[in-house]
């Protein structure tokens, strides 16, 4: 997938939904993917980008967490962690 920078922010908000099919559709195809201009947007934008990254936990606690028991391995961790580059450390940073 080649995508333009002005798209990034739209892609790093879909994935924050609550479907979890949207989120695997999304690391399968960043996974492999050089993802380096989507973690700066995020660094550039550590407000909203660690909102996002609450509102997916916040979707696998009330959807996926029966389905999913081990958060380490939900693939919206994996996507936000691998592809996005989030850390707690970020948090900090807000």
């Amino acid at each position: 997938m080649d995508y333009s920078d002005w798209a990034i922010p739209y892609i790093v908000k879909v994935c924050d939904e609550y479907v979890a099919e949207i989120l695997e559709m999304a690391y399968r195809i960043l996974k492999e993917q050089d993802t380096e201009r989507i973690k700066i947007f995020c660094l550039e934008n550590v407000q909203s980008f660690c909102k996002s990254y609450a509102r997916m936990t916040s979707y696998w606690n009330e959807f996926y967490r029966y389905r999913y028991r081990n958060f380490h391995q939900y693939i919206g961790r994996k996507l936000f962690r691998e592809c996005f580059g989030y850390s707690r450390v970020l948090e900090r940073r807000k």
